[in-house]
């Protein structure tokens, strides 16, 4: 490949959210989900005319980015006409970003730079939306675009996800489950007898056991510090460089990432349900509270039943930091690729919403959530550019039906008129030491569901904190001396009673709210 004309071309995908979360309608964003995991495998492949699977020209087709090297000029001029068009019919309301750069000796780090200056620059073009219609247009009566079927009167967008799911899922929610489901079965953890049993469930309303007092959890989860080690990577491969170096360390480097990603979630996913699956000796089909929405890249969403999702984001950010520690090693050190770092962490945010809250927000909140765990992890260590950021995950139950920002929510929700504070996260793997753990709130949740503890006592002080702060004082005192009395310091230590007194915060609040989205008897 060395001295010969190549040309380096990107694409990045855009609007993912907004197509996927558009409907309130689980099966539909099933369906969306779908189509965008498809997106930058089979529907490059076809278009590009080119193989993914072991095709040295690849650089990175996963979380919405594709990197790709032509030594054709005619295949890379049709695959820019074309595919932004092909994309835009296959998921109306997806756009997609293009740029080429000529590589006219060997491929460098500059190479790689200019075409991400390139996309930054493409992004912020409008694009033609391919669902505009005339003002006498008949509309879908959900969405306000224009109608494509006279019948049911969806527009293309809806069409194309009902029929995603139709095609990958079949109407019992059978078939093969999609490309994605299928991601968090593996063999190493499911026989092919119990993976045959597997079903994910794609009715929202089914995803609780109870309508009016269940709740769903959106869980989102990002690496940290991505755009950091990429550059750190790419600053450790020189102009000089061997072409098939440098295209190596950034294509192993996806690679890492994406299988990293994949081996946690399966990790977190069977250690999360795969009771579920052992108890099952039978033939019968097991339907799962859990939906996958995103895998790819360092990024997971998924939604579920709230019980399950403090348990399943924590063994996903354990797992995380393991499985990226091992394919770093493999695929990148020693490869003779220099990073400094020897592993990657991530953090997550949960949000938990009844049935009918919007999931678009609720998606937005996780997100939202995600970002100020990341926040507050950066603030724990002295140097972020050469150590670990810890993973660590946020929270919140959503007990209003007016949506708001996280910020937001943290000025008129966890901050009281006292001097006492609900904003007390996020919680922390237990790797890092010096933080609120994960495992403490778990202990503490079990705990205040004993039928002993002072459940209400909490409840009605978190109450008084809001009224007067010298009167929850001297009820938080009460109640801990009365609970002394009864149960010995056992209770008062295990749920950490005397820290807000003394700390100004309180994790109270986190720990009230997390109890009641689960009974002792789940527990």
């Amino acid at each position: 490949m060395s001295n010969k004309l190549m040309y380096l071309y990107g694409a990045s995908v855009q609007g993912i959210q907004d197509f996927i979360f558009k409907t309130n309608k689980l099966k539909e964003i099933v369906g969306a989900s779908e189509l965008v995991e498809r997106i930058c495998t089979d529907q490059f492949k076809e278009v590009a005319g080119v193989k993914i699977a072991g095709n040295e020209n690849v650089i990175t087709t996963a979380a919405g980015n594709i990197k790709y090297l032509f030594d054709d000029e005619d295949k890379c001029r049709k695959l820019v006409r074309q595919f932004p068009k092909t994309i835009m019919e296959y998921a109306p309301g997806i756009t997609i970003s293009q740029a080429v750069v000529k590589v006219e000796e060997n491929l460098s780090t500059n190479h790689l730079n200019e075409l991400e200056q390139r996309l930054k620059a493409q992004r912020n073009k409008p694009v033609v939306d391919v669902q505009k219609g005339l003002l006498i247009t008949e509309r879908s009566r959900r969405t306000g675009l224009p109608a494509i079927q006279r019948d049911s009167f969806l527009d293309q967008a809806t069409a194309c996800k009902q029929d995603a799911v139709r095609k990958h899922y079949g109407k019992t929610n059978e078939s093969s489950r999609g490309t994605l489901a299928q991601k968090f079965l593996s063999p190493k953890h499911f026989s092919d007898k119990e993976n045959s049993k597997v079903l994910f469930e794609y009715e929202s309303d089914k995803l609780t056991k109870d309508d009016d007092k269940s709740y769903i959890a959106v869980i989102h989860a990002d690496g940290n510090n991505l755009g950091r080690i990429i550059q750190q990577l790419g600053k450790n491969l020189t102009k000089d460089s061997d072409p098939n170096y440098i295209k190596d360390a950034y294509r192993n480097f996806s690679l890492a990432i994406d299988e990293a990603t994949k081996q946690a979630a399966q990790h977190a996913f069977y250690e999360t349900f795969g009771k579920l699956l052992k108890k099952q000796t039978d033939n019968k089909k097991t339907t799962i509270p859990f939906r996958p929405i995103v895998l790819s890249g360092d990024d997971l969403t998924v939604l579920c039943e709230a019980r399950y999702a403090v348990p399943f984001t924590k063994a996903f950010l354990d797992k995380f930091e393991e499985t990226s520690k091992k394919q770093i090693q493999e695929k990148l050190i020693d490869q003779g690729f220099q990073l400094k770092i020897e592993r990657l962490t991530a953090c997550a945010g949960i949000a938990f919403i009844k049935n009918k809250y919007p999931f678009y927000y609720a998606v937005q909140l996780a997100e939202g959530l995600c970002s100020a765990a990341k926040k507050e992890s950066k603030r724990t260590i002295e140097n972020p550019e050469n150590k670990d950021v810890p993973s660590s995950l946020a929270f919140y139950k959503v007990e209003s039906s007016f949506h708001t920002s996280y910020g937001e929510i943290k000025e008129r929700v966890l901050t009281t008129p006292t001097d006492i504070n609900f904003c007390y996260g996020p919680y922390y793997t237990d790797s890092n030491k010096e933080n609120p753990k994960i495992s403490e709130l778990e202990n503490m949740v079990a705990t205040i569901q004993q039928a002993d503890a002072p459940a209400a006592q909490v409840r009605k002080w978190l109450n008084l904190v809001h009224k007067n702060g010298t009167e929850a004082e001297n009820f938080m005192k009460r109640t801990i001396q009365v609970a002394s009395d009864k149960t010995g310091k056992s209770i008062v230590e295990a749920l950490k009673l005397e820290t807000p007194i003394k700390s100004g915060k309180t994790h109270l609040y986190d720990v009230v709210s997390l109890a009641s989205l689960t009974s002792k008897k789940e527990n």
